[in-house]
C-alpha cells in the first residue's frame, strides 16, 4: 500500500511539472522567427542579380514587443540575414526592427537609418489584430514596398533592390525546449496514473 502511495505521489508530481510546462508554453516569452521571401533584381556592389529568389530571416523574442506608435507594434535591436540564389548569405550590419501597423494592415522590417526596407500591405488577413507574438501567415503581396532598400550594408557588401515581387511574410514561434519536456513529462505521468487506477 505504501509503495502505491509513493507511486501516486510521483505521478502527481510529474503531472504538476506538465501543467507548469504547459503554462510555460502558453504564457511566457518565446523565440519567434520572421521570414520575408520574394523575388528581386538589383546588385550587391558590382554583382548584378535578376529576378533572384531571396529570403530574409530575423529572430526575435516575443517578450520584447512594444508600441512604437498607436496601433504600430515593433520589436527592435534584431539581427538578420538575407539569402539569395545569386549572391549567397549575408548578415545585415545595422540592427533591424520588425513592425506591424495594425491600422494600415501592413507588416515589414527595416532599420532606423534606412527606414522600412520591405513592407507588405494585405487587407483582411488579420494584420489589424496581429501582435507579433504568435505564429502567423504565410501572407502574400505581389507588389511589396521596398523603395528604401538601397545601398543597405551587409557583411558581404552593399545591396540594392531595383525591383521586387511576390513577397511572402511568415512568423513562426519556436517552443521552449524545457517547457516541451515538462509538458511531455506531465502527459506521461497522467497516463501512468490512469493505468494505475485502471488496475485497481
Amino acid at each position: 500500500m505504501r509503495i502505491f502511495r509513493f507511486a501516486v505521489v510521483g505521478l502527481v508530481f510529474f503531472l504538476m511539472l506538465g501543467i507548469f510546462g504547459f503554462w510555460s508554453l502558453t504564457a511566457q516569452a518565446a523565440l519567434i522567427n520572421f521570414s520575408f521571401t520574394g523575388a528581386g533584381s538589383g546588385n550587391l556592389d558590382t554583382t548584378v542579380f535578376t529576378n533572384a529568389p531571396f529570403q530574409v530571416l530575423i529572430s526575435a523574442d516575443t517578450d520584447n514587443v512594444q508600441y512604437y506608435k498607436p496601433d504600430v507594434l515593433i520589436i527592435t535591436n534584431l539581427n538578420g540575414t538575407i539569402n539569395t540564389s545569386t549572391i549567397g548569405i549575408g548578415s545585415f550590419v545595422k540592427q533591424l526592427y520588425v513592425f506591424n501597423n495594425q491600422i494600415n494592415e501592413g507588416v515589414g522590417f527595416g532599420n532606423f537609418s534606412d527606414d522600412d526596407l520591405i513592407s507588405l500591405h494585405v487587407v483582411g488577413v488579420g494584420l489589424d489584430t496581429y501582435n507579433l507574438k504568435s505564429s502567423f501567415g504565410p501572407i502574400f503581396d505581389e507588389d511589396p514596398s521596398f523603395s528604401q532598400f538601397h545601398n543597405v550594408a551587409l557583411d558581404i557588401g552593399n545591396i540594392t533592390f531595383s525591383s521586387m515581387s511576390d513577397a511572402t511574410f511568415t512568423a513562426t514561434v519556436v517552443p521552449l525546449p524545457g517547457a516541451v519536456w515538462l509538458f511531455a513529462s506531465g502527459l506521461f505521468g497522467l497516463a501512468g496514473l490512469r493505468m494505475k487506477f485502471g488496475e485497481m
